[in-house]
C-alpha cells in the first residue's frame, strides 16, 4: 500500500526543482495563505491562554495572600477573646483573710507545684487537698 505524499510538499518539490507550472504556483500560494491564517489564529489562540495564565496565576496570589491574612486575624481574634488562649497563669484568687484582703490571683505559670504568689511576692497554699476555685 502506497500513500500519496502531501499536496504541500508536493507542490515544494516541484518548485525546488523548478519544475513547478503557473497553475501549480497558484495551489502553492494558496495553500500558503491557508497555512499562514492557521498560524495566526494559533498565535492569537496562544496570546489569549498566556493572558488567561497570568490572571489565573495573580488570582492565586491574591487567593493565597488572602487566606495568609485570613489566618492572621483568626490567631489575633483567638488572642483576644478570653477563654479560648491558653492561662498566662495559674489564675487562683488569694484567699479572703480579711474585707481589705486585695483580691488577686496567683501569677504563676498554670499546673506549678507548691504555694501560689502575687505580683508582689505575697505566697499563700491550701491546707486542704481539694483546691479552692479559681
Amino acid at each position: 500500500m502506497t500513500t500519496q505524499p502531501d499536496p504541500v510538499h508536493h507542490l515544494l518539490d516541484r518548485l525546488l526543482r523548478d519544475v513547478l507550472l503557473p497553475e501549480e504556483r497558484e495551489q502553492l500560494a494558496g495553500a500558503v495563505r491557508i497555512l499562514q491564517a492557521r498560524v495566526n489564529e494559533q498565535g492569537g489562540a496562544a496570546s489569549v491562554a498566556v493572558s488567561a495564565v497570568r490572571l489565573m496565576n495573580q488570582a492565586g496570589a491574591q487567593r493565597d495572600a488572602a487566606e495568609a491574612r485570613v489566618r492572621e486575624l483568626e490567631a489575633q481574634v483567638a488572642r483576644l477573646t478570653p477563654g479560648t488562649s491558653p492561662a498566662e497563669h495559674c489564675g487562683h484568687q488569694i484567699p479572703a483573710l480579711t474585707k481589705h484582703t486585695e483580691r488577686t490571683e496567683c501569677v504563676l505559670r498554670p499546673g506549678h507545684h507548691g504555694s501560689h504568689a502575687t505580683q508582689h511576692g505575697a505566697r499563700w497554699w491550701w491546707i486542704s487537698n481539694a483546691e479552692a476555685t479559681p
